[in-house]
């Protein structure tokens, strides 16, 4: 079957200075750069195995075996993740 999911992330990158201890070069072409990224591919909002609350707040579950959830409660699973990554760039040629 066919899934989709979403992704968001962002990150920041920045020249260092010439005489940077990092900056081996003692060049402006050198970055340093920090990236994250947050993927969910949610499973159809199937996260905790409950289908329905009732109006005080019981939670009603499947009728799959060994599943005992209380209210409020929610399986992690593989489907969320988060991706963290820096980097030491140098950029070659005219920029």
């Amino acid at each position: 079957s066919f899934q989709t999911g979403w992704a968001a992330g962002g990150g920041i990158e920045y020249a260092l200075p010439t005489d940077s201890f990092f900056n081996f070069f003692k060049s402006s072409a050198v970055t340093f750069k920090v990236e994250g990224l947050y993927v969910n591919l949610d499973q159809g909002n199937r996260n905790n195995g409950a289908f329905a609350v009732n109006n005080v707040g019981t939670v009603i579950t499947t009728n799959s075996p060994g599943v005992a959830l209380v209210s409020g409660g929610r399986q992690i699973r593989d489907t969320e993740f988060a991706v963290v990554r820096a980097g030491l760039n140098y950029k070659f040629g005219s920029y």
